[in-house]
C-alpha cells in the first residue's frame, strides 16, 4: 500500500474500530483480531512503516471449543495483532485518536528496545529444519545490507575479508627453504605510524607503536553496532615498513595519519556510514570521529596524590597500635626500615610518620585503599600547618586544581630550611575568587584575598602539601602558560570530577558568547571558548570534554596579541589556541555537566521544520562527523615502520578518536566468486616476468601431501582413536575415500599404512587382537594432543632416559629434537664450533646422546640444529627482544614465532604425556 503515513494511520484507525479494542485491566494492550493470516501480516507492515514494533500471536482455535459454556465451532485460527509497552501512548494519541489515560503500557510487554533506527528484539526460539530449494541474494549498490522485516547482511561485511588486495612481492621467506614465488597471493596489511595515539578502554591512550611493539595486551575502544563504543581485547600485532603515507586534516584541527589503504569510517553520499581507503578520501568529506569516550565511576583517593616524600601524617591513626599490629615493635620497624625508637614515636602519636611509612605499614597488615584514606585526616609538611583533606578528591578541589590552572599559579622559593609553595588564584569575579577561598578555607589552609586598582582580586595562600599536590595535575611551577598540560591519569578519572575541573578552567580562561548571524531575523551563532597558550594542554581539554560526550575544536591563532594590562600594553608574541564547542547539544551537556560560576545561558534548537528531532537522532550515534579540510600523501625517502592491530570481533578501534578499521584478505569464502590481486612490478622486465608466471599462467595443479609418512601417521592414529575404523581392512577403506587415493589408487597407500601400524604397535599406541584394533591409553592421549606419534616417541623415550643433569636446557632439547618443531633454525659457518663447544661443555644436560662429529655428520649436524633452537627459545624466555636475536642468532621474527608457538603446545604435551 503505496499511501503518505497520515493517509497509512486513517487505514489503520479504521479497521482498529472495526475489530480492534484497547485492554483497560492489567497491562493495556491495544490488540486487533482477525482470521487472516495475510491481512494480519499486512497490518503488522503498516505499524512498523508508522514507527511501531507490534506482535503477532496466534491462537489455534480451528475445530470445536468452549467459550462461556457455549460449544462453538470455529473454522479458522485467530491471529491477534498487539501494540503495547512504552510505545502505546503515542499509538493511541497519534493513530488511534484517543485519550491515552495514562496508558503507559506495562513494561513487562517490552519485546525490546529502540533506538533512533532499529528496534531490537530478544530471540524466544531456535529451531533448525532441512530445506531444499532455491536461495536467493540481492547486491544493494553502494550498501551491504537490505530489509525483510528484519535487517540483513547480503555479504560478508567489514569483519570478514576484502574483495580486493595489493601483493608488494611475489616471494615468500620460509625458514629451511628460503625465498621462492608465492603461489597463493596474499594481502597487504594496512597501518598506522608509530606516533598515531589508540585509545584504550580504561580511558587513556598510548601509541600504536608501542602498542605493538611492547605486545601490550590492554582492551581498546572499539565500534560495535549496536551497542556503541565498547572495550575490546587486542587479538593481534602487525608491524612492516612503508615507503607512503596519506594525512587528512580536519575542522576540529585534529588530523589522522595512515597508510593509503587504510579504511575508516566515512559518511557516504546517502548519508550513510561506508568503509573508504584514506588515499579515496577528498576535501569536503566527513569522517567518523568518537562522540563520547566512556569513563569508570570509582572513587579517587588523596593519598594517591600527595607527595609521599614532604607528607607527614598527623596522629593519632587508627591502626598504629598493638592491638592492630601482629608483630612485634622491633620486627615491624626493621619491615619499615626505621629505628624502635622511631616506631614507638610513631606509635605514641609523639612523631608525625611519614605518609610512605604510613602506606607501607597498611600494605603490611593487608588494608584496603579505603581503610587506609579513612585513617588520614590531617597531613602537614615537615615545618607547614596541618591541612584536613577528605578521604576522596571531591569536586570542590577538581574545580579548584581547574581555576589554578587556567587563571592561577604555583611558585615554588627555596632558602635554608626548604622549598616553599604558594598559590594564587586572579579574577575580577568576586564569586570565583570567594569559591577558592571556601574551598581552601575545608582544607585547613588560611587564604588571604587581596585586590588592585584594576578591580583584580587574588586569592593567595602558602601550603607545601597542596602545592606539590596540585602540581601534579600538569601545572608547572615556571612558564605555566606554555607548559601546562593535562596528565594521563586525568583522562581516566570519573565524569563528575572531569566536568568539576572543567568548570574551574571555563571560570578562568573561558567565555560563552553568541553573534547574530546575518542568514536570518533570529539566527544565532553561540560558542564556548577556553583559551590557553599550551598547545598541549588545548588538546588535553578536547579530549577531557569527549570523556563527557561533547566534540570541541582546536583553532591555533598565530596572530601576535596586543592587550592592555595594568594600563600597560602588553604584547604576547607566542600562539593562542582556542578550544571551542559551537553545537547547540554540546554547549546544553557542558553547561549541565560542568558547574561553573559563570553562568551559561539555556538554549534549544530551533523547532523549525522539526530540526531538534533531526540533532537529536544525531546526537545518539556513537560518533560525530567531522568534515576533511584538506588531503595530503607523503613520499618518504626511506621507509617507515608502521604498525597495527587486529581488535576481536569488531575489527574496529580509535586512532586519534577517528574510527578506522584493520584489514582483510582477497576473495571472501561464500560470498565472492572472485578476489582481486594487484601485483607491483619494480621493472619492465619483472613486469613481463609476472604477466607471463601469474597473470596469463594457468593455476598450480593440486598434489596431496598425505603420502608423506610424517603426515599420515597421526591421521590413522586419530581415526582408530576415534573409533572410526575398528580394523585393518576398516582403515584401508576409510582411506581409499581420501584426496591421495583418487589420484594415485588406494593400492600406494595400503603399504604406507601397513608400516604405520607396525611403527604404532611397536610404540605401544594401539593394539592389535585378531583383527581388531584400538587405542592404548598412551595412543589416546596422543591423539588428543594433536602431535606427531614421532613426537611422543621422541618425548616419552626422553622422560623415561633422563639426563644426568635435568636443566631447562634439556627439556628445550627434547622438544627440540621433535619432528612437530621442524624445520628447525639452521647453524651458520661460525655458529657450528660454538655449538659443538656448548655440546661439549654440557654433554651431561642432553636426554639422547650427542651423536659423533665424523662417524655421523648428518646426525650431528641435525643436532646442531636442534641446540641452535634450544637457545633461541631459551632467549626468548630470558626476554630478549626481537632484534637482539635476530643479531645474535639471525633467526627472523617469523621464524621465531613459529618456534615459540610450536614449543608452547610441545611443553603442554610433555606436561601432560609425562603424567
Amino acid at each position: 500500500m503505496y499511501l503518505p503515513n497520515n493517509q497509512l494511520a486513517h487505514v489503520v484507525r479504521g479497521m482498529w474500530r472495526g475489530d480492534g479494542d484497547v485492554s483497560k485491566s492489567g497491562a493495556r494492550t491495544a490488540r486487533y483480531s482477525t482470521v487472516s493470516r495475510v491481512l494480519a501480516k499486512q497490518l503488522f507492515a503498516l505499524l512498523v512503516k508508522l514507527g511501531y514494533m507490534a506482535t503477532i500471536k496466534v491462537s489455534k482455535r480451528a475445530g470445536i471449543t468452549s467459550e462461556q459454556g457455549l460449544a462453538i465451532t470455529h473454522k479458522h485460527d485467530l491471529y491477534t495483532v498487539s501494540v503495547s509497552g512504552k510505545q502505546l501512548t503515542r499509538f493511541m494519541v497519534e493513530v488511534l485518536r484517543v485519550n491515552p489515560e495514562r496508558a503507559s503500557g506495562n513494561l513487562e510487554f517490552n519485546r525490546g528496545y529502540l533506538d533512533s533506527n532499529y528496534y531490537y528484539m530478544p530471540i524466544r526460539k531456535l529451531e533448525q529444519e532441512p530445506y531444499q530449494g532455491t536461495v536467493h541474494n540481492l547486491e544493494v549498490k553502494r550498501h551491504s545490507s537490505y530489509v525483510g522485516s528484519f535487517v540483513v547482511h547480503n555479504s560478508a561485511g567489514v569483519n570478514l575479508p576484502a574483495r580486493a588486495v595489493v601483493i608488494s612481492s611475489y616471494e615468500r621467506y620460509e625458514a629451511g627453504y628460503g625465498r621462492y614465488p608465492i603461489s597463493v597471493l596474499e594481502y597487504k596489511q594496512f597501518c598506522l605510524p608509530a606516533e598515531v595515539p589508540v585509545t584504550l578502554e580504561n580511558g587513556s591512550s598510548l601509541p600504536i607503536g608501542r602498542i605493538v611493539k611492547d605486545r601490550i595486551n590492554h582492551r581498546v575502544l572499539s565500534l560495535s553496532n549496536p551497542h556503541g563504543v565498547l572495550g575490546k581485547p587486542i587479538a593481534g600485532y602487525f608491524e612492516r615498513e612503508a615507503d607512503e603515507l596519506v594525512e587528512v586534516s580536519t575542522s576540529i584541527g585534529r588530523p589522522l595519519m595512515a597508510t593509503p589503504e587504510h579504511p575508516v569510517l566515512a559518511r557516504g553520499v546517502d548519508g550513510a556510514p561506508t568503509w573508504v581507503p584514506l588515499k579515496s578520501i577528498r576535501t569536503g568529506d566527513h569522517l567518523a570521529y568518537v562522540r563520547e569516550i566512556p569513563t569508570p565511576d570509582h572513587q579517587v583517593y588523596w593519598i594517591d596524590y600527595l607527595p609521599q616524600k614532604v607528607t607527614y601524617v598527623v596522629g593519632p591513626i587508627g591502626f598504629f597500635n598493638k592491638s592492630s599490629i601482629p608483630l612485634k615493635y622491633k620486627d615491624a620497624a626493621q619491615l619499615l626500615g626505621v629505628s624502635l625508637k622511631t616506631f614507638k614515636g610513631y606509635t605514641s602519636a609523639r612523631r608525625n610518620p611519614p605518609l610512605s611509612r604510613v602506606l607501607s605499614l597498611g600494605e603490611l597488615l593487608g588494608l584496603s585503599k579505603r581503610e587506609l584514606a579513612s585513617q588520614i585526616r590531617l597531613v602537614k609538611s615537615k615545618w607547614g600547618k596541618p591541612s584536613r583533606i577528605p578521604e576522596t578528591i571531591d569536586e570542590d578541589f577538581m574545580w579548584l586544581v581547574g581555576i589554578i590552572a587556567s587563571d592561577g599559579h604555583i611558585r615554588e622559593s627555596r632558602d635554608v630550611r626548604g622549598t616553599y609553595y604558594h598559590i594564587r588564584v586572579f579574577n575580577k569575579n568576586g564569586e570565583i575568587i570567594n569559591k577558592a577561598k571556601s574551598v581552601l578555607q575545608r582544607l585547613g589552609c588560611n587564604p588571604r584575598i587581596t585586590s588592585r586598582q584594576d578591580q583584580q582580586l587574588t586569592v593567595e595562600v602558602g601550603s607545601n602539601i597542596l602545592g606539590p599536590t596540585i602540581s601534579q595535575f600538569g601545572i608547572p611551577v615556571k612558564k605555566k602558560s606554555l607548559n601546562i598540560f593535562v596528565p594521563d591519569f586525568l583522562l581516566q578519572f570519573p565524569r563528575r570530577l572531569i566536568a568539576a575541573f572543567l568548570a574551574g578552567v571555563f571560570d578562568g580562561d573561558g567565555s560563552y558568547s553568541e553573534t547574530k548571524h546575518p542568514r536570518g531575523i533570529n539566527a544565532m551563532i553561540r560558542a564556548i571558548v577556553i583559551a590557553t597558550g599550551s598547545e598541549r594542554f588545548a588538546w588535553g581539554i578536547h579530549e577531557l570534554l569527549l570523556r563527557l560526550g561533547i566534540v570541541s575544536a582546536v583553532v591555533k591563532d598565530s596572530r601576535v596579541q596586543r592587550v592592555m594590562l595594568n594600563n600597560r600594553l602588553t604584547i604576547f608574541p607566542n600562539p593562542v589556541y582556542r578550544v571551542t564547542i559551537r553545537r547547540i547539544s554540546d554547549i546544553q551537556r557542558f553547561s549541565e555537566l560542568a558547574k561553573s560560576v559563570k553562568k551559561i545561558r539555556k538554549i534549544e534548537y530551533s523547532r523549525y521544520h522539526g530540526s531538534g528531532m533531526y540533532r537529536g537522532r544525531e546526537n545518539r550515534q556513537p560518533y560525530s562527523w567531522v568534515k576533511v579540510k584538506g588531503v595530503v600523501t607523503k613520499k618518504l625517502r626511506t621507509p617507515a615502520k608502521v604498525y597495527n592491530i587486529s581488535v576481536s570481533q569488531t575489527e574496529t578501534y580509535l586512532a586519534s578518536n577517528f574510527i578506522v578499521h584493520n584489514c582483510g584478505r582477497a576473495g571472501r569464502p561464500k560470498y565472492d566468486k572472485f578476489g582481486e590481486a594487484l601485483l607491483i612490478a619494480r621493472n619492465p622486465d619483472e613486469s613481463e616476468w609476472l604477466m607471463e608466471n601469474y597473470v596469463l599462467a594457468q593455476p598450480e595443479k593440486l598434489w596431496s601431501k598425505l603420502a608423506a609418512e610424517r603426515v599420515l601417521r597421526p591421521h590413522v592414529l586419530s581415526t582408530i582413536a576415534a573409533g572410526y575404523a575398528h580394523s585393518e581392512d576398516g582403515l584401508y577403506s576409510f582411506f581409499a575415500r581420501t584426496f591421495y587415493a583418487h589420484q594415485y589408487g588406494p593400492r600406494l597407500i595400503k603399504t604406507k599404512i601397513g608400516d604405520i601400524l607396525r611403527f604404532l604397535f611397536k610404540e605401544e599406541m594401539v593394539l592389535m587382537e585378531g583383527k581388531d584394533l584400538s587405542a592404548t591409553r598412551f595412543g589416546k592421549r596422543v591423539s588428543e594432543l594433536y602431535i606427531d606419534p614421532m613426537s611422543a616417541v621422541i618425548l616419552r623415550d626422553g622422560l623415561y632416559n633422563r639426563a644426568k643433569k635435568m636443566t631447562d636446557l634439556s627439556i628445550l632439547h627434547l622438544i627440540s629434537k621433535t619432528p612437530d618443531l621442524a624445520p628447525r633454525p639452521r647453524p651458520r659457518g661460525g655458529e657450528v664450533d660454538k655449538l659443538g663447544l656448548l655440546a661439549e661443555q654440557r654433554s651431561d644436560e642432553f636426554t639422547y646422546p650427542i651423536p659423533t662429529q665424523f662417524e655421523d655428520p648428518v646426525s650431528y649436524e641435525e643436532f646442531l640444529g636442534e641446540l641452535k633452537a634450544a637457545q633461541v627459545l631459551s632467549d626468548w624466555i630470558d626476554e630478549r627482544t626481537e632484534d637482539q636475536i635476530l643479531e645474535t642468532r639471525k633467526v627472523e621474527p617469523g621464524d621465531l614465532l613459529r618456534l615459540v608457538q610450536g614449543s608452547e603446545w610441545l611443553i603442554l604435551a610433555t606436561q601432560e604425556l609425562g603424567r
